[in-house]
């Protein structure tokens, strides 16, 4: 397949587009008896009264998407599904957490027709010439997430959504754990839109290896699990070990499927931002009403149960 032009898409989560032109509202200006001055959209009979023109700003753009087909492209239905889904992931980060609501947030997407060209781009962007096995990779600083055609357009969307949920966090909040960065992003690789809204279900695989896990007696504790150091838990991560990945999407799904849980992530984000660190095991202990050993027995209960689907009305 030869290279195919650039591709650029701007999605604004608004109720519709906005000029970027001003516009202009209209506003009165009046003095009462007592020489005092007045303002108001509705001008009072019988005054004389000045009209006051105000500049209303226009809406600020929420998220500016690119895609660049660089010898691989999506479909279009596809490439709808991108411009619906990357927006709605936003849309719920800052449902949920309540963070970064002014700032324009972007995600560069680059389609590569295979592994070789997947990994010469990584090369030229990291200065790591070592090949990865990777389906697809995000980086930070330039906000781009880079996939190539692994599978059917279904697999490929998958890590998409995966590496630009990546992207997003780390720019609604910086300084999110690997745990959470990475069980978020598992999270999204499930959203879909059923009725009009959009609906996350468990991963199968996940679900079925956490409920093994905890019916073998191998299933570690949330306590120990968020006392892993993040370079350890990078090093377990990069060596295949499936323990980080599982929990780090078992503990995001458990602590999205209550009030208390999201109202336990949301603060300790809020935290987070103020203190510009990572979220310490003390830090959840004392957010999470309870403590780690409420926290825990409610996590341990949850992987009994059927983990029912989360809904999201945008």
């Amino acid at each position: 397949m030869g290279i195919i032009t650039r591709i650029t898409v701007l999605s604004i989560l608004a109720a519709s587009f906005v000029s970027a032109s001003p516009s202009y509202a209209e506003l009165y200006q009046w003095r009462d008896e007592q020489g005092r001055v007045h303002f108001g959209d509705r001008a009072p009979e019988e005054q004389e009264v000045q009209t006051v023109n105000i500049e209303a700003q226009p809406e600020r753009e929420q998220l500016k998407l690119e895609v660049f087909p660089e010898g691989f492209a999506l479909n279009t239905e596809s490439m709808n599904v991108l411009q619906e889904k990357i927006p709605a992931i936003l849309k719920i980060y800052r449902q949920l957490f309540r963070l970064d609501l002014n700032k324009t947030v972007e995600v560069k997407i680059t389609l590569l027709p295979d592994k070789a060209s997947f990994n010469r781009w990584m090369a030229e962007r990291t200065g790591n010439p070592k090949p990865t096995n990777a389906l697809g990779a995000y980086l930070t600083q330039s906000r781009e997430v880079g996939v190539w055609n692994h599978g059917s357009q279904e697999e490929v969307l998958s890590t998409i959504l995966h590496e630009s949920s990546h992207v997003v966090m780390a720019q609604v909040s910086p300084y999110a754990p690997s745990w959470l960065q990475e069980g978020m992003a598992e999270y999204f690789e499930m959203l879909s839109k059923e009725n009009g809204k959009y609906v996350v279900r468990p991963i199968p695989e996940s679900a079925a290896r956490i409920q093994y896990w905890q019916e073998s007696k191998q299933l570690i504790s949330l306590r120990s699990y968020l006392s892993i150091p993040e370079a350890k838990w990078r090093t377990m991560a990069h060596n295949a070990d499936p323990m980080p990945y599982t929990i780090a999407w078992a503990t995001a799904y458990f602590m999205l499927s209550s009030e208390t849980g999201k109202n336990t992530l949301r603060r300790v984000l809020h935290d987070m931002e103020k203190s510009r660190r990572w979220p310490s095991v003390e830090d959840l202990d004392s957010r999470y009403p309870g403590g780690l050993t409420r926290m825990d027995y409610e996590f341990f209960k949850w992987t009994q149960s059927e983990m029912p689907a989360h809904q999201y009305d945008l």
